[in-house]
């Protein structure tokens, strides 16, 4: 077992608020703004945020809302500050079950409403993201103990542990991050394994534009390429 896909892409949406009024027809999906001028998130909100994505609803952001698609998916919409465009996030596309090496229903449903996404929005979008996952059937205490894990700090940084994760750190700034985490104990799995994960952030892409198919494209061959020939993992 040894794959790495992508597992986390955001877009951002060319276009004032008006394109999420066009996103809803073409989709055909359900609209529930949260935030919006004087409409504030309650509390519920709040708590379906948090259950749905895992972390706190983002404070600063002028605009959010949720597309309930009719595969039961919820993807956020969010514009920060004075941003140009709205961007709309796709998060555990390499999602796993617990019970065996597979993706999850979530994250094939997701997969799915990522390539009706591709196939109905015909306006180019900005990248903003891409995380891609490699997966390893290892002990997380074997793999913090080995020759990868040493080879990595030597070439990318020094690896600072947090309980389970492992960040290695870039000696230059730089607009990426590489992880190590026991992906058995995040997500209580049965089976062992350890994920590395490779997050691209927008300043790495800078201000690149295209069709989303394309820029997918783009962006794995280029990330295969960062991890092949900086990274050396194989």
């Amino acid at each position: 077992m040894h794959e790495h896909n992508s597992d986390s892409i955001v877009f951002q949406l060319q276009g004032d608020l008006m394109v999420v009024d066009e996103l809803e027809e073409v989709m055909q999906v359900k609209l529930q703004v949260i935030k919006q001028g004087v409409i504030r998130p309650t509390k519920e909100d709040m708590r379906l945020w948090y259950k749905v994505f895992n972390k706190p609803m983002p404070k600063r952001a002028s605009f959010i809302a949720l597309l309930h698609t009719q595969r039961g998916i919820i993807l956020p919409l969010i514009k920060h500050g004075n941003a140009k465009g709205v961007q709309i996030e796709f998060h555990g596309l390499q999602a796993l079950a617990k019970d065996s090496y597979k993706l999850s229903d979530y994250a094939t449903q997701l997969r799915a409403t990522l390539k009706e996404f591709a196939t109905a929005w015909k306006h180019q979008v900005r990248l903003l993201r891409f995380d891609m996952a490699i997966d390893l059937s290892t002990e997380w205490q074997s793999f913090s103990n080995s020759r990868k894990h040493r080879a990595l700090c030597k070439k990318y940084g020094a690896g600072v542990f947090e309980h389970t994760t492992v960040y290695y750190q870039p000696k230059k700034p730089t607009y990426t991050k590489v992880l190590a985490y026991d992906k058995q104990v995040k997500n209580n799995l049965s089976y062992s394994l350890t994920r590395l994960e490779f997050r691209f952030l927008s300043q790495y892409w800078g201000k690149k534009i295209g069709a989303i198919n394309d820029l997918i494209l783009f962006a794995e061959n280029k990330i295969n390429d960062f991890i092949k020939k900086k990274l050396q993992v194989k």
